[in-house]
Protein backbone atom coordinates (compact mmCIF):
# COMPACT_ATOMS: atom_id res chain seq x y z
CA UNK A 1 0.00 0.00 0.00
CA UNK A 2 0.93 3.77 -0.64
CA UNK A 3 1.01 6.47 1.72
CA UNK A 4 -2.16 7.50 0.41
CA UNK A 5 -4.17 4.17 0.41
CA UNK A 6 -3.70 3.00 -3.00
CA UNK A 7 -2.18 -0.37 -4.23
CA UNK A 8 0.17 -0.73 -7.27
CA UNK A 9 0.86 -3.98 -8.80
CA UNK A 10 3.65 -2.36 -10.56
CA UNK A 11 5.83 -2.03 -7.46
CA UNK A 12 7.23 -5.56 -7.80
CA UNK A 13 8.42 -4.93 -11.57
CA UNK A 14 9.99 -1.70 -10.94
CA UNK A 15 11.66 -3.03 -8.00
CA UNK A 16 12.56 -6.67 -9.43
CA UNK A 17 13.86 -4.38 -12.87
CA UNK A 18 16.33 -1.89 -10.94
CA UNK A 19 17.64 -4.86 -9.15
CA UNK A 20 18.70 -6.53 -11.96
CA UNK A 21 20.01 -3.80 -13.73
CA UNK A 22 22.49 -2.85 -10.39
CA UNK A 23 23.37 -6.74 -10.42
CA UNK A 24 23.83 -6.60 -14.39
CA UNK A 25 24.02 -3.54 -16.19
CA UNK A 26 23.59 -5.48 -19.49
CA UNK A 27 19.68 -6.28 -18.91
CA UNK A 28 17.31 -4.87 -21.33
CA UNK A 29 14.01 -3.51 -20.43
CA UNK A 30 11.02 -1.37 -20.63
CA UNK A 31 8.55 -1.03 -18.30
CA UNK A 32 5.15 0.84 -19.55
CA UNK A 33 2.40 1.49 -16.99
CA UNK A 34 -1.10 3.15 -17.48
CA UNK A 35 -0.48 6.74 -16.82
CA UNK A 36 -2.23 8.05 -13.33
CA UNK A 37 -5.67 9.99 -13.85
CA UNK A 38 -3.78 12.86 -11.76
CA UNK A 39 -0.41 13.38 -13.66
CA UNK A 40 -2.08 13.34 -16.76
CA UNK A 41 -4.87 15.49 -16.13
CA UNK A 42 -1.69 18.28 -14.31
CA UNK A 43 0.54 18.27 -17.45
CA UNK A 44 -2.43 18.62 -19.74
CA UNK A 45 -3.63 21.65 -17.94
CA UNK A 46 0.25 22.61 -18.23
CA UNK A 47 0.87 21.63 -22.33
CA UNK A 48 -2.40 21.11 -23.29
CA UNK A 49 -1.36 17.82 -24.49
CA UNK A 50 -2.79 14.53 -23.13
CA UNK A 51 -0.50 11.10 -22.83
CA UNK A 52 -2.29 7.56 -21.98
CA UNK A 53 1.61 5.96 -20.41
CA UNK A 54 4.28 6.35 -18.83
CA UNK A 55 7.49 4.12 -18.93
CA UNK A 56 10.94 3.88 -17.94
CA UNK A 57 13.80 1.82 -19.49
CA UNK A 58 16.69 0.35 -18.42
CA UNK A 59 18.94 3.37 -19.88
CA UNK A 60 16.83 5.21 -17.64
CA UNK A 61 17.44 3.04 -14.47
CA UNK A 62 21.39 2.90 -15.22
CA UNK A 63 21.32 6.77 -15.05
CA UNK A 64 19.13 6.70 -12.26
CA UNK A 65 21.99 4.09 -10.75
CA UNK A 66 25.35 5.79 -11.82
CA UNK A 67 23.69 9.39 -11.25
CA UNK A 68 22.28 9.14 -7.93
CA UNK A 69 22.93 5.44 -6.52
CA UNK A 70 26.48 6.60 -4.69
CA UNK A 71 27.75 9.11 -3.46
CA UNK A 72 24.87 11.96 -3.38
CA UNK A 73 25.44 12.98 0.14
CA UNK A 74 28.23 14.65 -1.33
CA UNK A 75 25.55 16.56 -3.32
CA UNK A 76 23.05 16.80 0.25
CA UNK A 77 20.96 13.65 -1.47
CA UNK A 78 20.72 10.15 -0.27
CA UNK A 79 21.55 7.30 -2.46
CA UNK A 80 18.96 5.80 -4.40
CA UNK A 81 18.74 1.80 -4.25
CA UNK A 82 16.76 -0.27 -5.71
CA UNK A 83 14.51 -0.47 -2.81
CA UNK A 84 13.65 3.13 -3.77
CA UNK A 85 11.69 2.21 -6.85
CA UNK A 86 8.83 1.19 -4.68
CA UNK A 87 7.88 4.68 -4.20
CA UNK A 88 7.49 5.74 -7.94
CA UNK A 89 4.32 4.89 -8.21
CA UNK A 90 3.04 6.74 -5.34
CA UNK A 91 5.44 9.70 -6.94
CA UNK A 92 3.30 9.49 -10.23
CA UNK A 93 -0.42 9.29 -9.05
CA UNK A 94 -0.17 11.24 -5.36
CA UNK A 95 2.63 13.71 -5.89
CA UNK A 96 2.94 17.17 -3.31
CA UNK A 97 3.57 19.42 -6.63
CA UNK A 98 4.95 19.40 -9.86
CA UNK A 99 6.79 22.01 -12.21
CA UNK A 100 7.41 22.40 -15.88
CA UNK A 101 11.56 22.12 -16.16
CA UNK A 102 13.73 23.65 -19.17
CA UNK A 103 12.37 21.29 -22.07
CA UNK A 104 15.25 18.77 -23.79
CA UNK A 105 17.61 19.77 -26.77
CA UNK A 106 14.64 17.75 -28.98
CA UNK A 107 11.86 20.47 -27.55
CA UNK A 108 10.50 18.03 -25.14
CA UNK A 109 8.79 18.98 -22.41
CA UNK A 110 10.15 18.02 -18.84
CA UNK A 111 8.57 18.06 -15.68
CA UNK A 112 10.13 17.76 -11.91
CA UNK A 113 7.28 15.44 -9.04
CA UNK A 114 7.96 15.51 -5.63
CA UNK A 115 6.76 13.90 -3.25
CA UNK A 116 7.29 13.78 0.77
CA UNK A 117 6.96 10.05 2.39
CA UNK A 118 8.23 9.99 5.81
CA UNK A 119 11.78 11.96 6.48
CA UNK A 120 12.39 11.56 2.99
CA UNK A 121 11.61 14.11 -0.17
CA UNK A 122 11.45 11.78 -3.54
CA UNK A 123 11.84 13.62 -6.92
CA UNK A 124 11.45 12.19 -10.53
CA UNK A 125 11.94 13.99 -13.85
CA UNK A 126 9.48 13.09 -16.60
CA UNK A 127 10.09 13.71 -20.19
CA UNK A 128 6.71 14.15 -22.38
CA UNK A 129 7.42 12.56 -25.69
CA UNK A 130 4.23 11.05 -28.34
CA UNK A 131 1.54 10.42 -25.82
CA UNK A 132 3.85 8.98 -23.37
CA UNK A 133 5.69 10.41 -20.63
CA UNK A 134 9.21 8.52 -19.79
CA UNK A 135 11.05 8.95 -15.90
CA UNK A 136 14.29 10.01 -16.73
CA UNK A 137 15.86 10.08 -13.20
CA UNK A 138 14.77 9.49 -9.64
CA UNK A 139 16.58 10.70 -6.30
CA UNK A 140 15.87 11.21 -3.08
CA UNK A 141 16.92 14.01 -0.41
CA UNK A 142 16.25 13.80 3.68
CA UNK A 143 14.01 16.20 4.90
CA UNK A 144 16.18 18.73 7.13
CA UNK A 145 16.66 18.36 10.36
CA UNK A 146 14.98 15.01 10.35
Amino acid sequence: MSESGMQFPEIDVLVGAAESIWADESIKITITMKAPTRIAEEIEKISNKSFETIMITDSDIRHIKKGHGRGESDRGQSDIMPEDFRVLPTLLSDFDDIEEGVPDKLGNSRYMLRKQIGDMHYLALVQRGKRKLEIKTFYKRKMSGA
